[in-house]
């Protein structure tokens, strides 16, 4: 009888500590990323909010991602402000605090990452809020972004040679390095 307690004993303390051990993990039940998103990025953001009236309006930037596993490091290079997120699967997430004229936006953006992993689709619902607190309004971004360059580390180690030329002051030369 007593090695059966204690038999059950070491069972229950087994599970336990698989429970705590699992809980202790950063993966966070997050999959594998379909694939890397390290590189430079267009963005189509076509923006509706009820600022002064509903509008809509189009606009374009750059953006760079740095992955590593399933967190990435956006960085709006128009606005020099980056942002953390996860990768799961094909699923790309980000929030933050985006800053603006005047004030600043929260932003929550959810996309899918295409099979080929050269496009990003989604969408990134946001509120403004002035810097005074007293004028807020609100708005969605549809984003469409495709890769531009498909890593941010390029290996240029070697010797390189050529010739250039300016024409606006009419200078040129050669160089090596």
């Amino acid at each position: 009888m007593k090695k059966q307690v204690i038999g059950q004993l070491v069972i229950g303390l087994i599970v336990v500590i698989l429970i705590v051990i699992s809980a202790c993990s950063d993966d966070k039940g997050a999959e594998t990323p379909s694939t890397n998103l390290s590189g430079t990025w267009e963005v189509k953001e076509t923006v509706t909010d009820n600022c002064g009236g509903l509008s809509i309006e189009e606009e374009i930037d750059i953006i760079t991602i740095k992955q590593d596993g399933n967190d990435a490091e956006i960085t709006f290079l128009s606005k020099s402000q980056t942002f953390d997120g996860t990768i799961s699967g094909n699923d790309l997430k980000w929030k933050g605090i985006m800053l603006e004229s005047g004030g600043s936006s929260s932003v929550s953006f959810s996309g899918k990452v295409s099979d080929d992993g050269n496009t990003i689709t989604g969408n990134a619902p946001w509120k403004y809020t002035n810097d005074s607190g007293s004028y807020t309004c609100n708005g969605e971004t549809k984003v469409t972004a495709t890769r531009v360059i498909r890593s941010a580390e390029i290996d240029v180690n070697g010797l390189w040679e050529g010739n250039w030329e300016s024409f606006e002051i009419f200078f040129g030369g050669t160089f090596s390095a």
